[in-house]
């Protein structure tokens, strides 16, 4: 893994995001992995002008098999409403351009950003929706219940992911089963930090 500083933000490259990257980019003929790229650091961008609007500065960015994960410094001092903006401000900008993509035509772009604003709000925990059920969870539930309960949702999407990914690849349709299996390594990941 790769460290370094940039503007006072810890910046984190593992070397399993970029091979599977570049071997995503090198066997793809269609272009729409790059547009997808695109699409998801421009969610990012998103975070990074909430965390800016609150006052806070991303302390970590980090790229990761299981994707992009960023971190403030401060996210103690933050209200539940404000960590529920920053996290839903990526999907947030995804779905505007998306609106402003159609306004012009651009169907192919419009979508992706569709999907990538839609994708990051599954219940899973290692995504943003995951984490903003957490946040609900834990103005319901106590702490670990709040936990608990979420890892079971997780766990329980990204097993039905799985199955019907697993059905449609029958049909030679192969998306939704990779969702699935990245959604497997992000929570494994997750797990293993959490451990």
């Amino acid at each position: 893994m790769l460290r370094f500083k940039l503007f006072g933000i810890e910046i984190r490259l593992n070397f399993l995001f970029f091979a599977v990257l570049t071997v995503i980019l090198l066997t793809d003929q269609t272009g729409i992995p790059v547009w997808a790229l695109i699409a998801s650091c421009i969610h990012e961008c998103g975070h990074m002008v909430a965390f800016f609007c609150f006052h806070q500065t991303p302390r970590l960015i980090s790229f990761e098999l299981g994707g992009i994960r960023m971190q403030g410094q401060r996210m103690e001092q933050l209200k539940t409403w404000q960590e529920a903006v920053i996290l839903l401000a990526g999907s947030g900008v995804n779905f505007l351009v998306s609106f402003l993509h159609l306004a012009v035509q651009q169907n192919l772009f419009a979508s992706i950003h569709l999907l990538i604003g839609c994708f990051n709000l599954l219940p899973v925990k290692s995504l943003d929706g995951g984490k903003l059920l957490e946040l609900l969870f834990q103005c319901i539930f106590p702490f670990h219940l709040a936990y608990r309960s979420v890892q079971i949702c997780s766990w329980g999407f990204c097993l039905l992911l799985l199955i019907f990914g697993g059905y449609l690849a029958y049909y030679l349709n192969f998306t939704l089963l990779a969702f699935g299996i990245y959604l497997l390594i992000s929570l494994l990941a997750e797990h293993r930090k959490r451990a």
